[in-house]
C-alpha cells in the first residue's frame, strides 16, 4: 500500500502541473507551461529514484526531456539536473552507456551558461560525477581533463576571494566532491600514495564518514587493480572501523569482499572465504544489486579454487538465476539462456559476474564432461559478450575494455575449439566486439553500408559473410592473442576451424627474438624461422592467400618465415596478402574496386641536407617510366603539395625518411622536402580517396602496439585516411635493395598482377638476383596490406579485346578498316 500511495502522490503532481499549464491564461506564461509541466515530471521521477525504483524514475525524466527538446528552448541550470539525474537513475539500473553520456551532457551545460552558487556547486558535482563514469569505463585520460577542468573551476569560484571557512556548510559538500573526484581520477592513474593525502585532508575538513568511505574504497580498489595486495589489506583494514562508526553495512560489505578478492588472488582460500562470508552477511539486499551478485561470485570462486567445483557451481546457477528473473521477469534455465534474456544490462559489475561465472562452469565441465554444464558455459560466454557489446562505447579501446574483451574472447576460442560446428557462431561473437575504432573510420571514407539492415558493417558482423565471399581456393589464417593463449583460425569457404597454438607469453619472446634477428642481420636464424613456421602456419601453410595477423605478431613478416624441408622462404613459395581485420578486409570485398585501363600516380621525392636518399630519388624516376606520373622531387615534394594534390591520384608513392616515436604515435611522421614534417594524427583526419599508397620509407609499417587496436604505424594512418592499400616497410631496409624490390613491384602491377602477387614476384627477383643478400633484412621487410586486387587491366587482356573490337567493326563495316597499332602502356 505504501508503494502504491506513493505513486498516486506522483500522479497528483504531476496533473498538478499540467492543470498550471492550462489555466495559465496569460501567453507569455503558456508559452512557458511547458516548463512547468518538466518541472513536475522531473520532480516525479526524483519520486521514484529516492524509493528505489529508478526504471520508472527514467522513463518519466525521458519524458521530461522530450518537452525540451520539442520547446527548442535554451539550456538552463534545471535541464543540466534533469541530464544529471537521469544518467544517475540509469547507472543505477545499470546502464553505464547513457549514464556516462547524459553526465557528460550535463557537465556540459552547466559549462556553458552562467551559474548562481548552487549551480556552481551542482557543476562540481557533475565533475566528479563524470570522472566515475569515465574511470568506471577505463578512459583515464579524458578523467584526468575533467580532473582539471573541476580544480580549475573549484579554486576559481571558492577561493578567488580567500579560502572559505571549511565547517561552512555550503562549502562542505562541493569540497568533498572537489576531494573526492581529485581522489578517484590519482588512484586510477597509480598515483596512491598522493590520493591517500587527498583522503588525510577530507579526515580534517569532511565531516560526512560517507564520503570518507567512498575515498577509501576508491584506494583499495585500485590498490588490488594494481597488484598491491599489502596495500589493498591496509586500506581496506583501515576503512572497517570507520564503516563500523559510520554503521554502513554497504561499506563493511565492500571491504570484507575486497579483502576476500585479495586472499583469494593470494591462494588463502580458507581466509578468503571467512572475509566472503563475512561480506555475505553485512548486508540484507531487499533490492536488485550487483553487489550481492559480486559477493556471491567471489565465495563461488574461492571454494572452485578449493576444488569444490559442483558447490561453486551451484552458487553461479542461484546468481545467475537471480539476475535472469530480474531482468526477464521470467525463470529461464542456464541452458535456454540468450543474451537479449538480459535486456540493456551492462555495467563493468556485471560483465565481470557473467565471465567468472562462465569460468568456473567451464572448469566443472572438464572435471565432470557433462554436455548440459558445457552448454551451460558457452551461454554464459555469450551472455557476457551480449553484455560486452552494449557497454562497449564503438570507439577507441582502453586498458579496461581491452581486458574485459580478451577475457571473454579467450572464452568463446576455448569454446571453438571444444564445439567446431559452433566456430563461426563464437567468432562472430568476438568480431563483433572487438575494437571498431579503425573500421568506423575507414567506413566513412569509403561510404560502404550494409544497406540492407540500415547499420554499418562492423556492428552487425557476421563470418558467414566472410565465407560467401571467399573463391573456393582462398585460404585466411587470423591469429588472436588472448589473455593466456594464441589461437590461430583457419577459414575458408567451407567453414572456420580454430587451433590453441602456444602460451602468449612464451610465443611473444620467441617472436621477438626472431624479430630482433632479422632487423640486425643476424646469422643462425633458421631454425628459430622454421620452428616459428610450423607453430603459426602447422599444416595450412602452403594453401594460405591471406594472413591477419595480432597483436605481437604485426611485428614480423611471414614470407620470412623459412621451410628447412625445402630450403625456400614462405615467400618463394607463397603469395600472401594482409587485412588488418576480417570486418575490414570484407569492406574491401565489397566495394569491388575496378581495374582501371591508366593509373594516375603521384611521386613525392624530397631532397635532405643530411641522409639524403640518392636511390630513392633513382627509384622515382625508374617508377615514372612504368606509369604515367606526376613527380614532386626535391624542392618540389612539400607537404603543402601532398596536401593540395593528394586526392588527384590512384597511387601515391612516398620515397621519403620517417620517424617513427614509440611513446607518442601520433608524433610519428613522413618528412617531406625542408624537414616539414606530416604527422600521424594529421594524416588520420585527412580523407585520400587513393587505391593505393607506397610507403618505401623506412619504418612505415611499424608502431606502438595499442591494446585492442593492433600497431598505430604510418600505414594505419593511411588506412584510416580511406586508402584502400598500403605497401610499407617492417624495417630501415637499405636504400639501394629498397629501389630495386619497388622498381620491381611496380612492374608487376603493369603487368595486371594483385598487389600481394606483384610483391611476391619481386621478393623472389631479388632473392635470384642477389644471392649474397638472401637473408630476409634485405628484402622481408615490405608489406602489402589492405585491398589485393589488380589495378590495371593486364596487357595481353587489354590486347584480346582490342582484337575483338576490331573484327566486330570489320563484321559491322563489311569492308577493312585501317587503324593504329596501339601499344599497352608499359
Amino acid at each position: 500500500m505504501e508503494g502504491k500511495g506513493l505513486k498516486i502522490e506522483i500522479i497528483v503532481t504531476v496533473l498538478t502541473g499540467w492543470l498550471l499549464q492550462a489555466s495559465d491564461i496569460s501567453p507569455e506564461r503558456k508559452l512557458k507551461g511547458w516548463k512547468i509541466q518538466a518541472d513536475s515530471l522531473h520532480q516525479a521521477g526524483l519520486a521514484f529514484s529516492d524509493r528505489g525504483d529508478d526504471s520508472s524514475a527514467v522513463l518519466l525524466y525521458e519524458k521530461a526531456l522530450k518537452l525540451y527538446r520539442d520547446s527548442a528552448g535554451d539550456p538552463d541550470q534545471l535541464l543540466g539536473l534533469l541530464y544529471n539525474d537521469l544518467a544517475f537513475s540509469y547507472g543505477s539500473i545499470y546502464v553505464p552507456y547513457y549514464s556516462l553520456d547524459y553526465f557528460r551532457k550535463a557537465v556540459e551545460i552547466w559549462e556553458s551558461i552562467e551559474l548562481d552558487g548552487d549551480g556552481v556547486d551542482n557543476l562540481i558535482s557533475g565533475y566528479q560525477n563524470l570522472t566515475f563514469e569515465l574511470i568506471g569505463y577505463g578512459d583515464l585520460k579524458a578523467a584526468d581533463t575533467i580532473r582539471k577542468r573541476m580544480n580549475s573551476r573549484f579554486y576559481r569560484h571558492y577561493h578567488q576571494r580567500g579560502r572559505p571557512p571549511s565547517k561552512d556548510p555550503f562549502y562542505r559538500k562541493p569540497r568533498s566532491m572537489h576531494l573526492l573526484g581529485n581522489v578517484r581520477v590519482l588512484a586510477a592513474q597509480g598515483h596512491l600514495e598522493m590520493a591517500y593525502a587527498y583522503v588525510d585532508t577530507m579526515h580534517q575538513e569532511i565531516d560526512d564518514l560517507g564520503i570518507v568511505l567512498a575515498a577509501y574504497k576508491i584506494l583499495f580498489d585500485n590498490a588490488y587493480e594494481q597488484d598491491d595486495d599489502s596495500l589493498t589489506v591496509r586500506f581496506a583494514q583501515q576503512a572497517l572501523p570507520i564503516a563500523d562508526r559510520y554503521d554502513s553495512p554497504f561499506y563493511r560489505l565492500v571491504c570484507y569482499a575486497k579483502l576476500a578478492s585479495v586472499y583469494h588472488r593470494m591462494e588463502q582460500y580458507e581466509q578468503a572465504l571467512t572475509y566472503a562470508t563475512r561480506a555475505e552477511r553485512s548486508m540484507v539486499f531487499d533490492s536488485f544489486s550487483a553487489s550481492k551478485y559480486a559477493v556471491q561470485t567471489i565465495k563461488a570462486m574461492i571454494i572452485s579454487g578449493m576444488g569444490r567445483w559442483k558447490e561453486a557451481q551451484q552458487l553461479v546457477e542461484a546468481s545467475i538465476g537471480e539476475i535472469v528473473q530480474n531482468q526477464a521477469d521470467r525463470t529461464i534455465p542456464i541452458s535456454e539462456l540468450k543474451a537479449a534474456d538480459l535486456g540493456d544490462l551492462s555495467s563493468y559489475t556485471f560483465i565481470r559476474v557473467f565471465t567468472e561465472s562462465s569460468r568456473i562452469m567451464y572448469g566443472s565441465y572438464l572435471r565432470d564432461g557433462s554436455k548440459e554444464t558445457f552448454r551451460k558455459a558457452a551461454n554464459l560466454y555469450r551472455a557476457s559478450a551480449g553484455m560486452f557489446n552494449r557497454y562497449y562505447l564503438k570507439g577507441e579501446y582502453t586498458d579496461l575494455v581491452d581486458d574485459l574483451h580478451l577475457e571473454i574472447m579467450e572464452g568463446l576460442l576455448t569454446l571453438s575449439v571444444d564445439e567446431p560446428d559452433e566456430a563461426v557462431d563464437y567468432l562472430s561473437l568476438i568480431e563483433q566486439n572487438a575494437s571498431q575504432h579503425l573500421i568506423r573510420e575507414f567506413e566513412k571514407k569509403l561510404r560502404v553500408k550494409k544497406e540492407s539492415q540500415g547499420q554499418d558493417v562492423a556492428n552487425v558482423f557476421d563470418v558467414r559473410n566472410v565465407l560467401a565471399t571467399l573463391e573456393p581456393k582462398e585460404s585466411m589464417m587470423k591469429f588472436y592473442v588472448a589473455s593466456e593463449y594464441v589461437y590461430r583460425t583457419r577459414i575458408t569457404a567451407d567453414g572456420a576451424a580454430v587451433f590453441r597454438i602456444a602460451d602468449a607469453d612464451s610465443l611473444k619472446s620467441s617472436v621477438f627474438r626472431y624479430a630482433t634477428a632479422l632487423r640486425g642481420l643476424a646469422a643462425g636464424y633458421e631454425h628459430l624461422s622454421d620452428s616459428l613456421r610450423q607453430l603459426l602456419l602447422g599444416d595450412h601453410a602452403d594453401n594460405v592467400t591471406t594472413l591477419i595477423p595480432d597483436n605481437f605478431l604485426n611485428y614480423i613478416p611471414f614470407e620470412s618465415l623459412y621451410d628447412a624441408r625445402q630450403g625456400k622462404f614462405l615467400g618463394e613459395i607463397q603469395v600472401i596478402s594482409y587485412a588488418y581485420s576480417l570486418p575490414v578486409w570484407l569492406l574491401h570485398r565489397q566495394a569491388s574496386f575496378p581495374v582501371l585501363d591508366a593509373v594516375r600516380m603521384g611521386i613525392f621525392s624530397p631532397s635532405y641536407q643530411v641522409n639524403d636518399l640518392r636511390h630513392a630519388r633513382e627509384e622515382a624516376g625508374r617508377v615514372a617510366a612504368i606509369f604515367e606520373s606526376d613527380r614532386f622531387i626535391a624542392g618540389d615534394a612539400t607537404k603543402r603539395a601532398f596536401l593540395d594534390r593528394r586526392a588527384d591520384y590512384d597511387v601515391l608513392h612516398f620515397a621519403m625518411h620517417s620517424f617513427f616515436y614509440e611513446d607518442d604515435f601520433s608524433q610519428s611522421c613522413l618528412v617531406f622536402d625542408g624537414a616539414e614534417k606530416l604527422y600521424f594524427s594529421e594524416l588520420h583526419a585527412l580523407h585520400i580517396p587513393a587505391r593505393m599508397a607506397v610507403l618505401s620509407a623506412c619504418n612505415t609499417g611499424n608502431g606502438k602496439l595499442v591494446k585492442g587496436e593492433g600497431v598505430m604505424s604510418l600505414s594505419r594512418a593511411f588506412t584510416y585516411a580511406g586508402v584502400a592499400s598500403t605497401v610499407v616497410s617492417l624495417w630501415q631496409a637499405p636504400d639501394k635493395e629498397t629501389a630495386e624490390i619497388m622498381t620491381s613491384f611496380y612492374e608487376g602491377i603493369a603487368q595486371g598482377l594483385s598487389k600481394s602477387s606483384a610483391m611476391a614476384q619481386a621478393k623472389r627477383a631479388f632473392i635470384e638476383n642477389n644471392p649474397m643478400k638472401r637473408h630476409p633484412f634485405f628484402w622481408a621487410g615490405f608489406v602489402v596490406n589492405g585491398d589485393d586486387s589488380p589495378l590495371v587491366v593486364p596487357p595481353r587482356q587489354g590486347m584480346a579485346w582490342m582484337g575483338i573490337g576490331v573484327v566486330l567493326a570489320i563484321l559491322v563495316s563489311l569492308g577493312f578498316v585501317y587503324g593504329r597499332r596501339l601499344q599497352p602502356r608499359q
